[in-house]
């Protein structure tokens, strides 16, 4: 009897603090689970959106740059195709004046050629005309000589008249070669602006590819930070409840222990008057446990071409705003984590020294997780941060090379409407 004395004691007093209203471990337990889940709830939600914002980001990054990657195909065929057709239209330009210019020459010779015919003959009509001046009208040297000179007239006229033909007909094929040589160097020069636009588009599209590569690397190196940090929330979170539940088990057990002590109260006013040998009665536990085209065709493709760079753009600056919101957020979340885990480690220094036995440990348990997560709470969303300004920065340049590839797009569209075939 004497020996179980102690643990009597200690049970009654149990249970007298329990009747005085004492600080109640259940209950404080059960407040800590409300500021528990207040604080992870939220960062547990802030994962969630995080992991399907970088999912969907990353996988809208792949099919973006595949577009671009046809883009690029479609455009390279056709810039080749371009190619080839302004070589053909300067060939065809060189060829006409090729063709003018052996038509100048040949026009020249037969001209020298023809108007020394045409001399010739006036100059012997001139003389048979001053010699029918020297003989007798109505004799046969006058009537040989003025046959002579009429045949010759007629001669003449065929001649000038030949002459005239040949100077318009040269005139028709140099006006006709000078016109197609210049549509053959404007269809040349249309060639050479559309395949220069067809270069550009290339070039931007490479571009935009560049830019999205280093973005889905930078959001990679992001997406990573972030499951680190959250797969340690959520192991800290799932620490904290089994602490509680580990504590919460201790402190029933000590509840159950100072029920059992109350049926000895009433020994306590009759030790006195004990003085045979009485078998000490053992207390029971109890534990709970995410080109070929025309000027129409020109046109058509540059607006859409515009349509798509606009649209590239508007994504590409809600994803960077969304994205710095998702990073706004995480330090309001990193302080409402430590100001639970402040209070965490204050309520169980506080438990500690309001208990004993199991309960104690339990509670002291509680301290020092609480003290080793806020510890290491700071480097994992540091970590995030600092990839997310780099994830920023790398969305930045995405935007930048995408305003001057919408502003291409659109001075294609002008030039499309000014494109004369």
């Amino acid at each position: 009897l004497f020996e179980a004395m102690p643990r009597l004691v200690s049970l009654l007093s149990l249970a007298t603090a329990a009747r005085a209203g004492a600080w109640d471990a259940s209950e404080w337990l059960r407040g800590e689970d409300a500021r528990d889940a207040g604080a992870y709830n939220p960062a547990k939600s802030w994962c969630d959106d995080m992991s399907d914002f970088m999912a969907a980001r990353i996988s809208k990054a792949a099919d973006d740059m595949q577009s671009l990657s046809s883009t690029v195909e479609e455009r390279q065929a056709q810039n080749d195709q371009w190619r080839s057709q302004v070589k053909e239209h300067k060939r065809e330009a060189g060829s006409h004046a090729d063709t003018m210019g052996t038509a100048s020459a040949i026009s020249e010779r037969d001209g020298a050629a023809s108007q020394q015919e045409v001399a010739d003959l006036k100059a012997r009509i001139d003389s048979l005309t001053r010699a029918l001046d020297t003989v007798k009208e109505g004799s046969q040297i006058h009537d040989t000589l003025k046959g002579l000179r009429d045949s010759l007239s007629e001669k003449l006229a065929r001649a000038e008249q030949s002459q005239t033909s040949r100077q318009s007909e040269y005139d028709d094929l140099r006006e006709s070669k000078l016109r197609m040589g210049r549509l053959a160097r404007q269809a040349a020069a249309t060639k050479e602006a559309r395949l220069a636009g067809g270069l550009a588009e290339v070039a931007s599209a490479r571009a935009q590819m560049d830019k999205l590569s280093a973005q889905r690397e930078k959001d990679a190196a992001l997406g990573s930070a972030a499951r680190d940090l959250c797969g340690m929330l959520g192991d800290q979170a799932a620490k904290r409840r089994q602490l509680r539940h580990a504590a919460g088990l201790a402190v029933s057990q000590a509840k159950a222990d100072a029920a059992q002590a109350s049926s000895y109260e009433a020994a306590t006013r009759s030790f006195n008057l004990l003085s045979r040998g009485s078998s000490a009665r053992s207390v029971a536990a109890a534990r709970h446990g995410a080109e070929n085209v025309d000027c129409a065709m020109q046109l058509e493709h540059a607006q859409e071409r515009k349509r798509r760079a606009s649209e590239s753009l508007e994504d590409a600056k809600r994803s960077a705003s969304a994205m710095i919101a998702h990073l706004d957020r995480s330090s309001g979340l990193q302080s409402a984590l430590e100001r639970m885990l402040h209070g965490a480690m204050t309520g169980a220094h506080l438990a500690t020294g309001r208990s004993s036995g199991d309960a104690k440990a339990a509670f002291e348990a509680m301290f020092d997780a609480a003290q080793a997560q806020l510890a290491s709470l700071a480097a994992p969303f540091d970590a995030v941060r600092a990839r997310g300004r780099t994830s920023v920065l790398a969305a930045s340049q995405v935007v930048t090379v995408l305003m001057g590839a919408e502003a291409d797009a659109s001075q294609a569209v002008l030039d499309a409407k000014r494109c004369r075939e």
